[in-house]
């Protein structure tokens, strides 16, 4: 398993087990402006769950999406 500590004005850091643009994308959109997110997420077979927690407030949210390649835009889903 994977966490990422990403602040939402940066660029995405490349590194070997980074995410894919379109998911890193979908997370920047979701988390407030100008903080830090530790996110990760679980790729379960007909959904992808990402898991996202601000580490000043300790507050977390979880979103849901399509599984997606990396060749597009990631489609948002509601989570089970």
């Amino acid at each position: 398993m994977y966490f990422w500590l990403s602040n939402q004005d940066n660029r995405k850091w490349l590194f070997g087990v980074g995410p894919i643009d379109s998911e890193y994308e979908m997370v920047r959109t979701n988390v407030p402006k100008n903080s830090w997110t530790w996110w990760t997420r679980v790729k379960h077979a007909a959904y992808w769950q990402y898991f996202m927690v601000d580490p000043a407030t300790r507050q977390g949210m979880t979103r849901c999406t399509a599984p997606n390649d990396g060749s597009s835009a990631i489609a948002m889903r509601s989570c089970p």
